[in-house]
């Protein structure tokens, strides 16, 4: 028989998904579709044979010893190089033109996993041409190194970009849901005539981004030097579309803020979501300059959202994760508790979930924030200064708290000790041995250990969870 504690566990977490969870980003990845893209330091991606690929796929990990020696092997028959090769990648639906491709493109994919990656947006200079290939790549090696493994890291959302070099020398970062690719190759068609960017302007470029629905930044300004005129400056810096600038280092973040004030802005602290980016164009800088977003369901409007909500959702240094919190409270409030769902007749149980990164109720008046306090603290301190508190809390049937104290989950289970049938019967309310000390007319009641049972969480595995109880809980 399962363990009603299980079904309540459960109950209170899946809840707690519509929170997010603090990502890891890439922002601003460049792959072999950039016409400057470096595999390694001073080896130019165009410039590379299959051979040095392979060795390179060898000193980063990807393969070992017996698949470089057989790869090498067949590339001195000249396998690789066979029209026979490229039309088995074509007929396979590999969206690569050669071994060394293909293989480069799986060692982003490597390197971004090996990195705790867990949303990357590619950013090739002028071109989309990258991102299916990298999109096949982190699938495919997903499939080939974690798929049904226990353990294994979660998928890589990989964000649809482009970085648009500018008439006035600004680096534009454009994002975009999946859903934009033929609008995004419509402004590609357009306004982009070749890998050296557009005759526009940044703030042109901005509001076409804007106007498809996808978000504009502009990359790296902690290195840009804009040779334009102060109103220039004012329009594109006070523009609604421009919320975000990217840094390759954060050390500058107050320069810029008051460069930006010279610009015009009035409060860059607040108009601006600043994030790290990585600006990668060879494997070594991958996961080196990363920013960390609180985020559920990780994709494109998802990201856009946490954009405007920045203050609590973008973080330019991991935040250090508090390990006491309250992940949240369930209630079943019986035939008298007055805390119960009120559309939902086959579940009345009242479920609260806590965010950890808050540390406020909010509610407008009348929602139940001071009652949810008063319960809090009960059932920590088994203690209470008023009689008619007590009363009212023990009247549902029981409560449950999950909360994490030094990284371990524990179970809280609230049981009020209350007379049977007392509602009917007009005995006592309280059980009599209920209390150690009871002076309600002094403000000083003292519950007994025996109307809270705490249990500690323990996994074994992805799905077996055991509650261990424990005896001493004071």
């Amino acid at each position: 028989m399962s363990n009603p504690l299980l079904k309540k566990y459960n109950d209170i977490n899946k809840a707690r998904n519509k929170y997010g969870e603090i990502i890891k980003c890439e922002f601003h990845l460049h792959t072999p579709a950039s016409h400057d893209y470096r595999l390694e330091k001073d080896m130019k991606y165009v410039d590379l044979s299959d051979e040095e690929v392979i060795n390179i796929a060898f000193n980063n990990g990807y393969i070992n010893t017996i698949q470089k020696d057989h790869f090498l092997d067949e590339i001195r028959q000249g396998l690789y190089a066979s029209k026979e090769y490229k039309l088995n990648l074509e007929s396979d639906g590999k969206p690569f033109s050669s071994l060394k491709e293909y293989m480069s493109y799986k060692l982003i994919a490597h390197r971004l996993f090996q990195e705790n990656i867990q949303l990357v947006v590619v950013t090739d200079h002028n071109t989309i041409d990258g991102y299916d290939k990298l999109k096949y790549a982190l699938i495919e090696y997903y499939i080939e190194r974690y798929k049904g493994k226990e353990g294994a890291p979660g998928k890589i959302s990989l964000i649809l970009g482009i970085e648009i070099s500018c008439s006035e020398q600004v680096h534009l970062v454009g994002m975009f849901d999946t859903s934009m690719i033929n609008s995004v190759r419509e402004l590609i068609n357009y306004y982009i005539p070749s890998h050296e960017g557009t005759y526009e302007t940044s703030y042109s470029i901005l509001n076409k981004i804007s106007a498809m629905g996808g978000i504009g930044y502009i990359a790296h300004i902690n290195s840009l030097s804009l040779k334009t005129t102060g109103l220039y400056k004012s329009t594109l810096f006070n523009d609604k579309n421009l919320y975000i600038l990217g840094l390759t280092t954060s050390d500058v973040i107050e320069r810029e803020k008051n460069k930006l004030i010279v610009y015009g802005v009035n409060d860059p602290e607040n108009k601006f979501c600043f994030i790290n980016e990585g600006d990668a164009h060879e494997l070594s800088q991958i996961g080196v300059n990363n920013t960390w977003i609180k985020i559920s369901n990780p994709g494109f409007f998802a990201l856009k959202r946490a954009f405007v909500n920045h203050k609590f959702c973008v973080y330019l240094e991991k935040p250090k994760k508090t390990n006491k919190y309250i992940k949240g409270i369930l209630i079943d409030p019986g035939t008298y508790g007055y805390l119960r769902k009120q559309h939902d007749s086959n579940d009345n149980n009242f479920n609260v979930n806590f965010s950890r990164d808050l540390n406020c109720i909010i509610g407008g008046r009348g929602t139940g924030k001071s009652t949810l306090l008063n319960i809090l603290e009960l059932l920590f301190t088994l203690e209470t200064d008023s009689e008619d508190k007590l009363r009212f809390i023990s009247k549902n049937k029981y409560i449950i708290v999950l909360f994490v104290f030094n990284g371990n989950e524990y179970l809280l289970r609230f049981i009020p000790q209350v007379e049977e049938n007392s509602y009917s019967t007009g005995r006592s309310f309280f059980s009599p041995k209920a209390f150690i000390e009871y002076k309600p007319s002094q403000g000083k009641i003292v519950l007994q250990d025996h109307w809270v049972e705490l249990y500690k969480v323990q996994k074994s595995g992805s799905n077996n969870i055991d509650f261990i109880t424990i005896t001493n809980n004071c």
